[in-house]
């Protein structure tokens, strides 16, 4: 499905699935997929399909059952008020396509009858200094659980410095950093997933190598899941870490990372070195292998490939916090995209 960039996407789902809905495709009573799987389904955040159910539920199109799931309303009556409904709009819509092109309203409408959260990790005035210049610059920000941000901006921002920070690899000049009330430290690491942009496996490894590694080092990582990502990443076992290619290399890094039961995970640029086609794979990958409840961070200057699974948006420009927010709020109050945002926040 293809989303337009000046409207909120959780809109435009409920309108698919009410035409569908007015179309046959779907049932009076027909349960609808978990929020998880919708989120798959439609290539969407699972918060922005969790709001999706929610704004249906309250206009009566759907309704939850306790440890069953979600289903289509059984109420007949419905349909036409949908059915009226979108029939008002695709007038309205059509009225003002004929009015820009000089075309009366009277004139159109008779061609119309014709044609018939809580806070996980904490951030204030964070600083960092390399040789007097400021990488990060007073950077304050609350990162919630159960959300899929997006740390954008172009390379030398001061993202990766941050993401630094966050994971426990460097300490702050000045500022503080908590998880869950605990000031970054060795403690907190085993919480936090962190994929860095460099390459940090051995050369002479395998790829099984790499996951018997991580597992030596972090309980919480799960073995048979890395296993599944690696297949899912087209990639074998037995491959040597000295014979992948960039691309590859990137899969791994997000294999090995997502194979962690984190609370946090800080993504550092993990689509760059991966071809076009690839991208969306592993956009899927990111969101449907992460923890429940966890968060996610995902720093990118490749906005495009990543709006529609982010639900919050953090522009960074000379290690500074320049626009934040939920990104249907910038959507709705803007009036475009947030790549659009980028291009224009950063030429």
């Amino acid at each position: 499905m293809r989303y337009e960039n000046d409207r909120p996407i959780y809109l435009q789902v409920i309108e698919d699935i009410s035409r569908r809905l007015i179309q046959g495709e779907l049932a009076l009573g027909e349960k609808l997929p978990s929020v998880r799987e919708m989120a798959v389904q439609y290539q969407i955040n699972p918060n922005t399909a969790s709001r999706v159910y929610k704004e249906m539920e309250s206009r009566g199109l759907c309704y939850t059952k306790r440890g069953m799931g979600t289903f289509i309303t059984e109420d007949s009556g419905m349909i036409k008020t949908l059915q009226s409904e979108m029939a008002e709009d695709c007038l309205d819509t059509f009225l003002q396509g004929m009015q820009a092109i000089g075309i009366g309203l009277d004139t159109a409408a008779e061609r119309a009858v014709c044609k018939g959260g809580v806070i996980m990790l904490d951030c204030v005035n964070v600083v960092k200094r390399y040789g007097g210049k400021f990488a990060v610059n007073g950077m304050s920000v609350a990162i919630e659980d159960a959300h899929i941000y997006g740390l954008l901006g172009p390379n030398g921002s001061g993202k990766s410095t941050w993401m630094k920070m966050a994971a426990g690899l460097i300490v702050p000049d000045e500022g503080e950093m908590t998880l869950d009330g605990v000031k970054i430290s060795a403690e907190t690491k085993k919480h936090i997933a962190y994929m860095p942009t460099e390459g940090y496996f051995y050369s002479y490894m395998k790829i099984k190598d790499v996951g018997r590694y991580y597992q030596d080092f972090f309980d919480d990582f799960d073995a048979q899941q890395f296993e599944k990502l690696i297949a899912d990443m087209d990639l074998e076992m037995n491959m040597k870490v000295r014979n992948l290619s960039s691309g590859m290399m990137a899969k791994l890094k997000i294999a090995v990372t997502l194979s962690r039961k984190a609370e946090l995970y800080l993504l550092d640029e993990p689509l760059n070195g991966i071809d076009l086609l690839a991208r969306d794979e592993v956009v899927n990958t990111i969101l449907t292998n992460m923890s429940d409840n966890a968060s996610v961070v995902i720093s990118s200057h490749l906005v495009e490939e990543l709006e529609r699974i982010i639900d919050k948006a953090i522009f960074m420009k000379d290690g500074q916090i320049v626009l934040m927010g939920d990104v249907e709020e910038i959507r709705q109050e803007r009036g475009e995209s947030v790549t659009d945002l980028y291009r224009q926040i950063y030429g």
